[in-house]
């Protein structure tokens, strides 16, 4: 039987109308959230023999030269012990402020969508993330985000900071594409997702996901490290999201797959977890980004 081959143009048509009846918009938010449970447990099946690759492809996840979905992971706080000796050393909150006062275009979402799905009781639900980019317009005439100025944005990480949330820069190809993003916005837009450990999709499932999906989340060159004080209790390998962390009887040893979330950190009851630049800091976040440069 001969395959039916559409050309270029009924794909995009058949894709756009596919879009416009999925996409996220404040009619259909309450609706959306109701699915939670259901995208939860999609990542942990991206290892399944038959159902992951589906999965993986459907996610635009399964083909690293094509699909170039990715993200960075900054630590907001600002008291963690950095080695202050190491030289260059920019803390990842600066980076991300970098990024915010060199955009085009930002808006703020009005709630997360993680923390509503989980209806989270530890942070406020109506604190989203912010995205930047001129691609982001179409959020606010979807009417789940706000527009904001630099200072508001600014603000808002401020907050995220105080709050003790992890920051993680994210270009999602199917994200955007729940977004209502159009092919031209599609790299006009960055995501900076402000995660608690508790909700977010990534931290609860990385895990889970599989190397193949895992080497698209990095740390941007900080690790977390042993410091004086370690009673080997295991708090921090018990909330390390990647499963970085090997404990021994008095101190921690801290692979590669670190994000430099700063999680374990913010759980050790000794404080003995510091974090340590561990590659050089390019100039901007969006240098580390593999395949394309976001446009923002």
């Amino acid at each position: 039987m001969a395959k039916i081959r559409l050309s270029p143009a009924t794909k995009r048509r058949w894709k756009e109308g596919i879009q416009s009846r999925i996409r996220l918009t404040a009619e259909n938010w309450d609706a959306s959230v109701k699915l939670f449970p259901v995208v939860d447990w999609l990542p942990k099946q991206f290892t399944r023999p038959v159902l992951g690759p589906l999965l993986r492809k459907l996610g635009a996840v399964d083909d690293r030269k094509s699909r170039f979905s990715q993200g960075y992971v900054l630590t907001l706080n600002q008291n963690l012990d950095y080695r202050r000796s190491a030289r260059n050393t920019v803390m990842p909150i600066t980076m991300v402020r970098r990024v915010i006062k060199e955009s085009s275009y930002r808006v703020v979402m009005n709630r997360c969508w993680c923390r509503d799905g989980k209806k989270c009781r530890d942070y406020p639900i109506d604190f989203g993330c912010i995205f930047l980019g001129e691609g982001t317009r179409r959020l606010v005439t979807s009417g789940i985000a706000r527009e904001a100025s630099v200072a508001e944005a600014l603000q808002h990480l401020q907050r995220a900071s105080e709050m003790g949330l992890v920051a993680m820069c994210l270009w999602m190809e199917a994200e955007a594409f729940g977004l209502g993003l159009n092919e031209e916005e599609h790299r006009r837009f960055l995501e900076i997702c402000l995660c608690c450990p508790c909700c977010c999709l990534g931290l609860q499932n990385f895990k889970s996901m599989g190397p193949e999906v895992m080497q698209r989340f990095r740390s941007v060159g900080w690790r977390a490290a042993s410091r004086k004080g370690c009673v080997g209790c295991g708090a921090c390998a018990a909330g390390c999201p990647v499963g970085a962390i090997t404990v021994g009887e008095n101190s921690i040893e801290v692979s590669e797959a670190c994000l430099g979330c700063g999680l374990c950190a913010e759980r050790c009851a000794q404080q003995a977890i510091g974090m340590d630049q561990v590659q050089p800091i390019r100039k901007s976040i969006l240098d580390y980004f593999f395949g394309f440069r976001p446009e923002v």
